[in-house]
């Protein structure tokens, strides 16, 4: 996949990409490090698994090579010290079709029984107990087929389990009467995108507290709610691929046509779908492209669970790969000579505020330089929920940390009037929302010129469209901050009728406040650069 001689898609190809990266990596003395001796031992149990129905009835399951890279990936990878597993949460989205049961029964099986985990706890959970027992019933009838394994358990209906390790499987719904007291070694979270809130997979994975390298393997088809926690989860897979969130522990493998590929042609079919001519069938994938050419009401139904094609996905309106392709800040004495600007996104009390310092630069360039704060008490539970490592940005000096679960307002004070001072700062452009106390303090005690920017398609549309154009042309310079790029890459637009754009915090999944304290920076500025299609700031301070 990764060198182009099978059709794959973006997604496909960076999950290879991010492994060869990872195996290079792990030459040098990286913490992770693949032992394909355990990727074999994990693909040899699954060849002693049975088909149950279907054309392959009775006969031993042979995964694809997509399949066994999934796999392999999961069990050969192992920290270098302790040995344990590296992947906790496994991210996996295939359009219909494509055998998602067979892995996610075969893993069910191997964590449960196999692997020396005493008292393992295995679930196939879902939003009812009819979807879970879907992989449940995968892993069960399994067993039942190989005579070389249903020997170790005693197979009922609905539970599976062994006297002698007291491990056991089952299948639980989001509507059981109570999930707490779980101990799971492994959960399959069946159709992540039915999944109306987060709370069955929040109290699975604190169940897994207990585990030494429990995992958290999700499988879904394309959903269309951005918002969801397939959304969320589908959008954190992406940021993993592109290496724009360091998040070594979650892996992510999307199996999907690109936005751009016409979906009425076998080749597309192909690219998205890894089991093509196997388990998907191009007889069926014809006669159900031919109902929605007949019908536009079926098209996006058939792009969705047959392509991975979403029509109204949230889209980011800035390519992080071209961020991160844009050059270094300037030295030290080159900024001193161009004007500074400073664009405040004030948050509430617990969550990250931005401060963005903006230089004009010669040949229409701008410097753009990040600084975030987060109250210390409460960085690992705001990690946890956003999915990005906090305390690792922190560590690294990306990220200033204050006293208390809650933003020191002194601290950040004398923050922004020593970085002001600094580079002495033109004005502050800041969004008045939870902003006024501060701002007027800023301006009547430290006499800082401040002004606030109205968060509406008049100030923000231009500078938005600007920015991309900056970056686009290389000609934003930055110091490569991760959560700076982590936010530029959660901008969603959303517009209006005279296509007018802003970003949109409905739809943006993951924060964006480093991205809108630039712009408020931008909607100031921006009025400044002449007349002419691409022109910029030509010709900076001098």
């Amino acid at each position: 996949m990764s060198s182009g001689d099978v059709p794959a898609g973006k997604w496909q190809r960076l999950a290879c990409d991010r492994h060869l990266r990872d195996l290079k990596d792990s030459e040098g003395g990286s913490r992770w490090v693949f032992r394909p001796e355990l990727a074999a031992k994990a693909l040899g149990i699954f060849r002693l698994y049975r088909h149950f129905k279907g054309e392959w009835a009775g006969q031993p399951i042979a995964l694809e090579p997509w399949q066994q890279f999934i796999v392999g990936s999961l069990m050969g990878w192992v920290d270098r010290t302790t040995g344990l597993r590296r992947f906790r949460n496994a991210f996996i989205e295939l359009p219909r079709g494509n055998g998602k049961s067979t892995i996610a029964g075969g893993l069910l099986v191997l964590f449960a029984f196999f692997l020396g985990e005493g008292g393992a706890e295995a679930y196939s959970v879902a939003t009812k107990k009819d979807q879970a027992r879907i992989s449940f019933q995968a892993g069960r009838q399994m067993l039942l087929r190989s005579s070389a394994l249903r020997k170790h358990v005693e197979i009922g209906k609905y539970n599976v389990h062994s006297m002698a390790t007291e491990s056991k499987m089952e299948a639980l719904g989001a509507d059981a009467d109570t999930l707490d007291g779980l101990r799971p070694f492994i959960v399959v979270v069946d159709e992540v995108h039915k999944l109306p809130s987060s709370d069955l997979t929040d109290v699975m994975e604190s169940g897994m507290g207990t585990r030494g390298d429990p995992l958290m393997f999700e499988i879904t088809t394309a959903g269309d709610d951005d918002q969801s926690v397939y959304g969320q989860h589908h959008l954190l897979s992406t940021r993993v691929l592109e290496d724009t969130v360091p998040l070594p522990e979650w892996f992510a493998f999307i199996a999907a046509a690109d936005p751009e590929d016409d979906w009425t042609i076998e080749q597309t079919w192909r690219k998205a779908n890894p089991n093509f001519g196997v388990s998907v069938k191009p007889d069926f994938l014809q006669k159900e492209c031919r109902k929605a050419l007949a019908n536009p009401a079926e098209q996006t139904k058939f792009r969705r669970l047959y392509l991975g094609q979403k029509a109204q996905s949230a889209e980011s309106y800035y390519s992080v790969s071209d961020w991160k392709a844009c050059p270094a800040l300037p030295d030290e004495t080159t900024r001193r000579r161009a004007l500074c600007y400073m664009g405040l996104d004030l948050s509430s009390s617990i969550d990250v505020t931005a401060a963005v310092l903006v230089w004009k630069l010669d040949g229409g360039e701008i410097g753009v330089e990040p600084h975030f704060w987060l109250p210390k008490d409460n960085i690992d539970e705001r990690g946890h929920q956003d999915r990005v490592p906090y305390r690792d940005w922190a560590t690294r000096g990306f990220i200033t940390l204050t006293d208390g679960n809650v933003i020191d307002r002194p601290q950040l004070r004398r923050q922004l009037v020593a970085l002001a001072q600094q580079w002495k700062v033109q004005t502050i452009y800041y969004d008045a929302w939870h902003a006024q106390e501060l701002m007027q303090n800023l301006q009547d005690e430290d006499r800082l010129k401040v002004e606030p920017i109205r968060q509406n398609f008049e100030n923000i549309s231009t500078p938005m469209k600007d920015l991309q154009a900056l970056i686009l042309q290389r000609r934003v310079r930055h110091n490569a901050n991760p959560l700076m790029t982590w936010m530029i890459g959660n901008v969603v637009p959303r517009g209006d009728e005279r296509g007018n754009v802003l970003p949109s915090k409905k739809r943006s999944i993951g924060r964006i406040d480093g991205a809108q304290a630039t712009l408020n920076v931008l909607a100031r500025i921006h009025a400044s650069k002449p007349a002419g299609p691409g022109m910029f700031f030509m010709g900076g301070a001098r």
